[in-house]
């Protein structure tokens, strides 16, 4: 419980601290980022051959 209203309270900071626009915006920049180095390890896999 503890630290789920601990990561709440540190997005709403980063969100009146205009760092962030909304909460989802974190998970979504976070997302895209696995995504895009999964992909160049699997390029790089390939080509390693």
């Amino acid at each position: 419980m503890f630290c789920s209203l601990q990561a709440f309270v540190r997005l709403e900071e980063m969100r009146c601290e205009n760092i962030i626009d909304n909460w989802y915006e974190v998970q979504n920049n976070l997302f895209t980022k696995v995504i895009h180095e999964y992909v160049l390890d699997r390029l790089n896999a390939t080509y390693a051959i």
